[in-house]
């Protein structure tokens, strides 16, 4: 069949007149839904115009290029992002809808290889592109990188996808392309200054045409038919909540107490209000301050103002794991909601959330919500559709991987780099930072902040020497008297350090070590005898086994022990659940430990899930040792709320910490997450030489007053000169096991340096050639393998779950196709089979259980 045949049964099966010729196509689906390319190319320039017209990012392209982006320059950057498909110019890209011989053909290669062919770039008739300045190319190169990926430029392109193929003439069409390019955007041909050439500014531009080609591409704002007009950019940026001018002009003034739903009496602390009233001109902020301090809501504020003052359109605040976001998403979520109506979107890949409401992905990327909302509403939650758009949110609160998968070499990095560059990015928990995670979000900080955005780095337990390398400055001398809480920002090149005053007081806890750590059965017995007395005991452990292993020995010595429970079903908590149940398990904990709630003996027996973002008040606290900073974290558990009711023997917050009989580096303890697993120096808490430190600060015995001891606390169990120190003092097999984490460390760091995507690279087609990007992906913790249960399946706590997350170091077969049938229910628990062992679902969680 003839192109020209193919074109007249287009044009009868579209009803188009032949003077509306939709050939080159550049969207298809059938013979009566498709799109003309100049039409689609048109659509996403009009929509890369729509964001260059936005105040914010033409004040971070101003930080970037050091010149606001004039007319002209704006002008030649949108015939730049007109051109993105222009290697749909080519004879496969055109045949593949009528001739299924000629397979799938590309488009994002071709177009370097029609602006590198002499003839192709003639018949484009856009000569004058290539004297815009020394930048154009990269700038072409950062357009045709819109599929998330840049191209590589040292694989050629076949010449004969240009030339007459069954009555198609590319160089034809290429004329019209140049044509329709001149006529959208004339000042571009005028008389201007040289295209900014900043590397970091191209990186930004081909996100932000990437960001364009997914809007322009909104089939029910830029139909295939074109029988009703299109959107207009302006107004879809706005829908989307890409454009904050609505979102701002709506703000109401409101009072913390109404924002946080704090009794009408409560005032910020003087934290929260310092944080608030710092400058805008503080970019990159490190806020210190006790676990329960309130943190989460001086970041709110501060958001706000910025916000308001036009210095953010948005939020990203960042949380170390799943379960913190999960927590943190409701507070902050509302307080938004009161403030300028936005709704939270909850960007954890696996759900789909925004507010409330929850979705359900369909065919065709469409999503249906739980609470069938109209059309303004459900544009509003675009950004909640899929993973790679959660940074292109108002307001998202997710994990900190979301932000680091915009700094390193993986495909759409550009795209979300683009969305954040909008964002107030708050990093809460930034101690928790392991190294490899600190080099990548130590750089994409850098690169976020030099764009002009703003950033805030949270932590209750953050070293100096750590602080004074996230905020970029020199290591200051360690000082274990610097002041705590405290603010820290970079000013004139020196590091601020300031003193929030007035904080809540001191909290006295005896802490003390006992070597119960492998005795189950006499820590049972422990926590037992204290909540028999009415206390609330909450007991941590370093790994999931240790806490289902403590469970069971509880229950074993009393079937009626007091433990936490989901409805009627005793559980554990950690983070091996089905999200359904850790929702309910997070509720529960609350429901029994949180502020307000009734004084009564229980044990809850948990994982790290419980030591940060919950809001949980313990009586007594039973901790497995580990790093200081994560101890501290986990006595913000104990006594977090005034009190009066406490039961005898408790009225005073103790801490019993459990060790080994013996803290030596061959001890084997990895059972108990301490210790390095191998000589990459990896591990729950790999740094022995940290636990015998932590050991040393226990003691016989020891009150810590806190906050007041956490400064020195933190800089004797993490500084590294006096970690070194203290390695040398205990002996050559310290020495040797504390040269093997650092060596591991040191590793961790130079991969996460050679996978960072540096922006300081020009975009020239070469540095940029992203790599198989897999092994990154699995270092940010995506290696899990979200396994499906039947629909409506129900769970151990009476409710419906629809999936698991396994990691995928069980090395479990065939779980990417279980179609969620194979489950069996086996009494309460529910079970897949396979040859090499089973996962078992129960109210204890998730386990491996090997043949």
């Amino acid at each position: 069949m003839s192109f020209y045949k193919v074109k007249e049964y287009l044009h009868q099966k579209a009803e188009c007149r032949p003077d509306q010729a939709p050939l080159p196509w550049g969207k298809f689906r059938a013979p009566n839904e498709f799109l003309s390319l100049t039409d689609h190319m048109a659509d996403v320039a009009a929509c890369l115009a729509a964001l260059l017209d936005l105040p914010l990012m033409a004040a971070r392209i101003r930080a970037i290029t050091g010149r606001p982006l004039d007319p002209v320059t704006r002008a030649r950057l949108c015939v730049i992002g007109f051109l993105h498909d222009a290697g749909k110019l080519s004879n496969r890209f055109q045949a593949q809808i009528f001739d299924a011989s000629e397979g799938r053909a590309g488009h994002t290669r071709e177009g370097w290889g029609l602006i590198a062919d002499p003839v192709m770039r003639q018949a484009l008739g856009l000569a004058e592109l290539l004297s815009w300045g020394g930048a154009v190319e990269n700038l072409l190169l950062a357009a045709l990188a819109h599929h998330g990926r840049p191209i590589d430029t040292g694989s050629g392109v076949d010449k004969r996808c240009w030339t007459s193929w069954r009555g198609y003439d590319p160089a034809a069409a290429a004329a019209t392309v140049g044509q329709k390019a001149r006529a959208l955007f004339p000042k571009a041909f005028g008389n201007g200054p040289d295209l900014p050439d900043a590397p970091a500014f191209q990186h930004l531009f081909a996100g932000l045409v990437a960001l364009a080609d997914q809007i322009g591409s909104r089939e029910g704002d830029f139909p295939l038919r074109r029988i009703a007009p299109v959107r207009v950019a302006g107004d879809l940026l706005q829908a989307l909540g890409i454009d904050a001018s609505a979102m701002r002009g709506a703000m109401q003034e409101r009072s913390p107490a109404t924002l946080f739903g704090w009794p009408d009496s409560a005032e910020a602390k003087p934290m929260q209000v310092a944080l608030a009233d710092l400058p805008v001109s503080a970019h990159l902020v490190v806020l210190e301050s006790e676990t329960g301090s309130g943190k989460t809501e001086a970041a709110v504020l501060r958001f706000l103002r910025l916000f308001r003052a036009g210095e953010v359109d948005a939020l990203y605040f960042a949380l170390p794991s799943r379960a913190a976001a999960s927590q943190i998403f409701e507070r902050v979520g509302k307080a938004v909601k009161q403030a300028f109506g936005a709704e939270a979107v909850l960007a954890m890949p696996g759900y789909i959330r925004a507010g409330d409401a929850e979705g359900t992905a369909l065919v065709r990327w469409e999503v249906s919500w739980s609470d069938d909302p109209d059309a303004e509403q459900r544009d509003a939650r675009w950004a909640a559709e899929t993973p790679r758009r959660f940074l292109a949110a108002p307001v998202a609160v997710g994990t900190v991987d979301q932000v680091m998968l915009a700094g390193l070499r993986v495909k759409w990095a550009h795209f979300r780099a683009a969305a954040l560059v909008r964002s107030y990015l708050v990093v809460d928990e930034v101690h928790a930072s392991d190294v490899y995670m600190a080099e990548v979000m130590g750089a994409l900080v850098r690169d976020h902040v030099a764009a002009g955005g703003h950033a805030l780095l949270m932590s209750a337990t953050l070293g100096a020497a750590a602080r004074a390398k996230w905020l970029g400055g020199p290591h200051a001398p360690v000082s274990r008297h610097d002041a705590y809480p405290s603010l820290s920002w970079q000013e004139s090149g020196a590091e601020v350090h300031r003193a929030i005053a007035g904080g809540g007081g001191d909290k006295a806890v005896a802490v003390t070590a006992q070597p119960l750590i492998a005795e189950q059965g006499a820590v049972a017995r422990v926590a037992l005898d204290a909540a028999r007395r009415g206390a609330r005991v909450l007991v941590i452990r370093n790994t999931v086994p240790q806490v289902a292993a403590l469970f069971r020995e509880i229950e074993a010595l009393d079937a009626a022990a007091p433990l936490l429970t989901v409805g009627p079903v005793a559980a554990p908590h950690h983070g091996r659940f089905a999200a359904e149940d850790r929702r309910r398990l997070d509720a529960a904990i609350e429901a029994a430990f949180g502020k307000g709630t009734p004084s009564r003996g229980i044990i809850a027996v948990a994982s790290q899930t419980a030591e940060q973002s919950l809001d949980l008040d313990a009586d007594l606290l039973i901790t497995d040792i580990c790093p200081i900073d994560v101890l501290l974290q986990r006595i913000g558990r104990l006594h977090r709320h005034h009190r009066d009711n406490r039961p005898t023997g408790h009225t005073e917050a103790r801490c019993l910490v459990l060790t080994p009989e013996v803290i030596v580096p061959t001890s084997g303890l990895l059972a108990f997450g301490l210790g390095a697993r191998g000589d990459d120096g990896s591990g729950v808490y790999p740094d022995i030489t940290g636990i015998a430190a932590v050991q040393r600060l226990i003691g016989d015995g020891a009150t810590w007053r806190i906050p007041t001891d956490n400064r020195r606390l933190v800089e004797a169990g993490t500084d590294r000169t006096t970690l070194d120190r203290l390695a040398d003092e205990l002996g050559p097999d310290w020495r040797a096991e504390r040269g093997k984490v650092l060596g591991g460390a040191m590793a961790k760091a130079q991969i996460g340096r050679l996978n960072l995507l540096d922006r300081r690279d020009a975009f020239d087609g070469e540095t940029e050639v992203f790599p198989d990007d897999r092994a990154i992906l699995t270092r940010l913790g995506a290696d899990r393998i979200e396994v499906p249960f039947a629909s409506g399946q129900i769970g151990p706590f009476g409710t419906p779950v629809s999936r698991v997350s396994v990691p995928a170091h069980w090395g479990f077969a065939g779980l990417e196709e279980v179609t969620g049938t194979e489950w069996r229910a086996e009494g309460a628990a529910l079970v897949l089979q396979r040859a090499e062992g089973q996962l078992v679902y129960d109210r204890l969680g998730l386990r491996l259980e090997r043949t």
